[in-house]
């Protein structure tokens, strides 16, 4: 994965990491990253950008995501985007 965009999710510096994919660079993935105990990334799976949708509606589907579990700027942000 050639990564171009990243965005920090705690105090631990985990995150979110977008890119072109593993499997095809004109397709874009994105992956939850961690530092193991020697500093190195970890990575969890590389999903494609059009699965997100996807995921995150499995997820509301099945009781485990919630308005007032996301942050404000991206919920605006989910919306807008929706609504165009």
């Amino acid at each position: 994965m050639h990564v171009f965009q990243t965005r920090r999710l705690n105090e631990r510096g985990d995150e979110i990491a977008v890119g072109n994919s593993s499997w095809d660079n004109d397709d874009i993935s994105a992956k939850y990253r961690w530092r193991d105990r020697r500093g190195h990334w970890a990575r969890g799976g590389e999903v494609p950008a059009t699965c997100v949708p996807i995921m995150m509606a499995e997820i509301i589907k099945s009781g485990h995501l919630d308005r007032d579990s996301i942050d404000p700027d991206d919920l605006r942000l989910i919306q807008n985007f929706v609504s165009n």
